[in-house]
């Protein structure tokens, strides 16, 4: 079951995409548990578990950017859909890595595109989410989850595996035994990317891409080699484009 949230001041706007839900999981067979909102403030001190959040910009004391932004603060995942009656609000989407923008009065069409867009993210997520790898470290045999690796460091032989912060494994970063041209072929598919001959990054935890650096989530500045430069920014792309930005 997937869990909605509208966020609307205008309440016949609140109804209208309840409406649009309820047509397309009796087509569609899916199944959503919806909750509406009518501020942005009420919405987070509820603070619900979301998957996808629609969210109107211009409403009083919040606006939906100023929503969005303490949305992602705790959740990069949910999948933010704006509706709003002003279309030059659209770049700002951008700020909050908003998955779809939509004018008001939203359309049929763009409100099944968008919706449709939307769950194939939250899938697509969940594929790469559960994936894991098994490596031999210097304690044995360990499993990690993909979706907890930031980035792989090379140095004297060994492979260090950095992880998240809320990593519930014990050693962080995670010593094995390995090679990197090995290790990265393995997880090419999963958006990891070599950053230079020394790091392979897990993209999803990218937080800025520079010229000459990558920021990771954890404030991490890692060198981009000019060697590696175009391929990683072409598989950085790659990643931009799966999760691009529909506005309609």
């Amino acid at each position: 079951m997937y869990r909605i949230a509208i966020i609307d001041d205008d309440e016949k706007a609140l109804e209208n995409l309840k409406e649009k839900i309820e047509s397309y999981r009796q087509s569609t067979k899916c199944e959503f548990c919806i909750r509406t909102y009518t501020s942005g403030k009420e919405y987070l001190k509820e603070d619900p578990n979301t998957d996808i959040l629609f969210l109107d910009i211009e409403m009083p004391e919040m606006n939906g950017i100023e929503i969005a932004k303490e949305v992602r603060k705790k959740s990069k995942n949910t999948a933010i859909l704006f509706c709003t009656d002003y279309q030059q609000f659209a770049i700002n989407g951008y700020e909050v890595n908003a998955l779809g923008y939509m004018v008001k009065p939203v359309s049929d069409y763009a409100f099944t595109l968008n919706l449709t867009h939307a769950l194939k993210y939250l899938n697509d997520l969940s594929e790469t989410q559960n994936q894991k790898i098994q490596l031999k470290s210097f304690q044995g045999i360990i499993v990690l989850d993909l979706k907890d690796i930031l980035y792989i460091e090379v140095r004297k032989h060994n492979l260090f595996f950095h992880l998240k912060a809320d990593s519930t494994y014990p050693e962080n970063p995670v010593k094995v035994r390995g090679s990197m041209d090995e290790i990265s072929k393995s997880l090419s598919a999963f958006f990891f990317s070599k950053a230079g001959q020394s790091f392979l990054i897990n993209i999803q935890h990218i937080k800025k891409a520079k010229s000459d650096k990558v920021i990771m989530e954890d404030g991490t500045e890692i060198p981009l080699s000019r060697i590696f430069k175009n391929s990683f920014l072409e598989d950085f792309s790659r990643y931009l484009i799966q999760k691009r930005t529909i506005v309609l």
